[in-house]
C-alpha cells in the first residue's frame, strides 16, 4: 500500500524523518504450543489493529488538517512474536504514549485472568492470554523501501526502542531518554513527569550506559506500575558496589587505631541490607 506522505519523505528529505518508535513484544511467547502461538498472535494483531483505529479517531484533526491517513502512512515492521509501530509525524508529542495506553487496555479486556496457570506462570496452553511489554524512543530515523516494497526504518532510534523494550516486565512501558525529554517538554500536563521512575546509567549492549525512564499509572489496571523487576536490581547492586567502594577507601587511607570502626560497621550493614533485598519480592521496600 503506498503512501504518499512517506513517498514525499523519501524523495524530499532525503528519507529522513523524526520518529517516534513503539516496539512491543509478546511475553513467553516460544513457550506456548504452536496452535496457542499462532490464536495469540491472531489476537494480539487484531489489538494492534483496534488500538490503531481509536488513535487515529484521537487525532483525527490533525490527521485531517495534515492530509495524513493512518492506515498508511503509520509504519508496521513485524518482527514475529511483536512488532515495531513507527509514526512519522511532527506535532503529535503524546501518539507513541497513547497508542501503547490503548493497546495494553485492549489486551486486557482480552483476558481471562480466571486462569490459575496463567496468573501464576504469565503464560499457559489452556487460554490465549498474554502479556507484552512496551519500549518507546524518538528521534531521526530513515524511510525506506525494501526488498518487498514495505516501508521500513532503519537508525539508532529503531534499536534504541528495542533496547529499553528489553528490561521491561510484563505490562510495563519503558521510555528512552529522548522520548521522555520530548514528552516532558511538550505536553500541557505540567505533573506529567510524576508518572515517571528515572532508571539512570543503565548498560546495555556494547558495554553502553544510557537512562531509561518507566511510565507509571497507579489509576490504570492495565499497566504494571511496580518498579522494572532487573532495572530495580541493577540500581541496588550499583548502590552495594559503592558502599563497597567507600569502606574499601576508609580501610586503606587510615591507619587500624584510626579506623572508625563504627562507620566502617555501618557501612557493611548497609550492604548486607542491599544484598538481602535482593532475594525479597517486595525489595522496593527498601529503597
Amino acid at each position: 500500500m503506498n503512501s504518499k506522505y512517506l513517498d514525499e519523505i523519501i524523495h524530499n528529505s532525503n528519507r529522513t524523518a523524526n520518529l517516534q518508535v513503539v516496539f512491543v513484544d509478546i511475553i513467553k511467547y516460544s513457550q506456548r504450543r504452536t496452535l496457542n502461538q499462532i490464536a495469540i498472535i491472531d489476537k494480539f494483531m487484531e489489538c494492534i489493529k483496534n488500538a490503531l483505529t481509536n488513535t487515529s479517531k484521537e487525532y483525527v484533526t490533525f490527521c485531517q488538517a495534515n492530509d495524513i491517513n493512518f492506515l498508511k502512512d503509520i509504519i508496521f515492521i513485524p518482527t514475529g512474536d511483536g512488532a515495531a509501530i513507527v509514526f512519522p509525524f511532527n506535532g503529535l508529542h503524546d501518539i507513541h504514549l497513547f497508542f501503547a495506553k490503548n493497546l495494553l487496555e485492549l489486551i486486557n479486556d482480552t483476558n481471562n485472568y480466571e486462569c490459575e496457570k496463567y496468573m501464576q506462570n504469565k503464560w499457559c496452553n489452556c487460554h490465549n492470554n498474554f502479556a507484552i511489554r512496551v519500549g518507546i524512543s524518538e528521534g531521526k530515523g530513515i524511510i525506506y523501501k525494501d526488498i518487498n516494497d514495505n516501508y521500513n526504518v532503519a537508525g539508532n532510534v529503531i534499536n534504541m526502542a528495542a533496547r529499553v523494550m528489553d528490561f521491561a516486565d510484563d505490562n510495563q512501558i519503558l521510555f528512552s531518554e529522548e522520548a521522555f525529554k520530548q514528552i516532558i517538554d511538550l505536553d500541557d500536563k505540567p505533573d506529567l513527569i510524576d508518572n515517571f521512575i528515572e532508571f539512570k546509567n543503565v548498560k546495555i549492549k556494547h558495554g553502553n550506559k544510557i537512562n531509561i525512564y518507566q511510565f507509571i499509572d497507579e489509576d490504570l489496571r492495565y499497566i504494571n506500575s511496580k518498579k522494572c523487576e532487573q532495572l530495580m536490581v541493577d540500581e541496588m547492586m550499583e548502590t552495594v558496589m559503592e558502599q563497597f567502594k567507600d569502606a574499601n577507601q576508609l580501610l586503606s587511607t587510615t591507619s587500624e587505631n584510626e579506623i572508625d570502626k563504627i562507620k566502617v560497621v555501618k557501612m557493611i550493614g548497609k550492604m548486607a541490607e542491599f544484598v538481602k533485598a535482593l532475594s525479597v519480592p517486595d525489595s522496593d521496600k527498601l529503597l
